[in-house]
């Protein structure tokens, strides 16, 4: 194998992340009303994220219940967890996702350990599998009013795979 062939190797293995900035609140931003809106296209071959997470930068006035999805070029899609909100996100929050599909992110003042329970797996496990597609959010309820910054840890499991943020 050639020199270039193994630094390729080392570095297809490594970790990456990426940010989806938050986009203004309500109709045409995120957050709509009853809205669907992609947050990160997955292209080029399977990933295994191994971290999501949102940082809250606007206040919140109301409460909702949105759910984040996963979505593959076919027309299949899965929840990969709900939000649960049982008050108004605040600056700062942390909504870390343990990495169990269905469960709930759980939401923290300035840090975020993501597990729910010590019993949770998820992605202590080692990570969700996701093949090319997108990861949405699906707003159920009318809350239109607060901002999330976006962050997805995955790891590229062949070459040219690679998730980018939807501005």
């Amino acid at each position: 194998m050639a020199f270039n062939d193994e630094v390729d190797q080392i570095y297809l293995g490594a970790e990456k992340s990426v940010r989806r900035a938050a986009r203004a609140a309500g109709v045409g931003g995120d957050w709509s009303p009853a809205a669907t809106w992609p947050l990160f296209t997955i292209t080029g071959g399977p990933v295994r994220i191994t971290s999501l997470f949102g940082h809250v930068i606007a206040l919140f006035a109301g409460t909702a219940t949105p759910t984040l999805w996963y979505n593959t070029l076919t027309p299949t899609a899965s929840a990969l967890c709900t939000i649960a909100v049982a008050h108004a996100w605040t600056v700062n929050e942390i909504l870390a996702w343990d990495g169990l599909l269905g469960s709930a992110l759980i939401a923290t003042i300035g840090e975020g350990h993501g597990q729910t329970t010590g019993t949770n797996q998820g992605f202590a496990a080692g990570g969700i599998i996701c093949l090319p597609g997108s990861i949405d959010m699906i707003n159920g309820i009318a809350d239109a009013t607060g901002q999330v910054d976006w962050y997805l840890t995955y790891q590229p499991l062949r070459a040219g795979a690679i998730v980018t943020p939807i501005p």
